[in-house]
């Protein structure tokens, strides 16, 4: 039986290209597909609907993936495949991911979902412990700088002794309970640069793949270090 691999999982399976869905080219309808999404870029937003290792390294983009109006979708989707001319219907349905629970009435949902959510005296304090160099998949093994929570990440480009990597896949971490979480990026930054330039790198990469933004003063280098860099 034939195999191939798709998104690095080895498959006991040949897959066949889509030709197209309810009867519209599959490059139109990713075309138009795409722009259901949260990004501003053209080809960023085409480009997120395909496995990418920035995106895996979120948990977010391991496989294809792609927004829909719901308003606008039908009961059922027909696919051509290129080994088969004969239409292949599958439903579509919808599954809710929030949780609900005595939500009876507009006013209900307004105050779960729209309102801040109210905060305890017992506010879990930030940890300062500094966990291990962060090594992400696809990106080179020898990271010189981290942010605690790993996605703001420095390397040394394998093979090129003149280059460095910072790899900035946000602007703003996840534990949003950590109130050093910028401060703590900068310095991430400020390590990476400290770091090229003492080791003699010349040149280097700085990698905004699947970055959706966040706070715009997280990616701020203090002026002074700039002018001591050589990066």
């Amino acid at each position: 039986m034939a195999t191939a691999k798709l998104a690095g999982i080895t498959l006991n399976w040949l897959p066949s290209s889509v030709e197209s869905i309810d009867n519209v080219p599959i490059s139109d309808y990713l075309q138009v597909k795409s722009l259901y999404s949260v990004y501003q870029d053209p080809d960023a937003l085409f480009n997120q609907l395909f496995y990418s290792p920035a995106l895996a390294f979120q948990n977010n983009g391991d496989a294809f993936s792609l927004r829909s109006n719901p308003f606008g979708l039908n009961d059922t989707s027909s696919f051509i495949f290129a080994n088969d001319t004969k239409p292949q219907v599958f439903s579509n349905f919808a599954y809710v991911v929030g949780n609900f629970t005595n939500i009876n009435s507009g006013a209900d949902l307004f105050s779960k979902f729209v309102l801040p959510a109210t905060t305890t005296t017992s506010t879990q304090q930030a940890t300062t412990t500094q966990p291990p160099l962060t090594t992400i998949t696809g990106y080179p093994n020898n990271p010189v700088a981290a942010h605690p929570q790993g996605y703001t990440v420095g390397f040394f480009l394998d093979g090129y002794n003149d280059t460095c990597i910072l790899v900035m896949s946000g602007f703003e971490g996840q534990n949003t309970q950590d109130t050093r979480d910028q401060l703590e990026q900068q310095q991430a930054i400020q390590d990476t640069l400290s770091n090229c330039t003492a080791a003699g790198k010349t040149k280097l990469i700085i990698d905004l793949s699947a970055n959706g933004g966040g706070h715009i003063f997280s990616g701020l280098v203090l002026p002074k270090f700039i002018s001591r860099s050589h990066c």
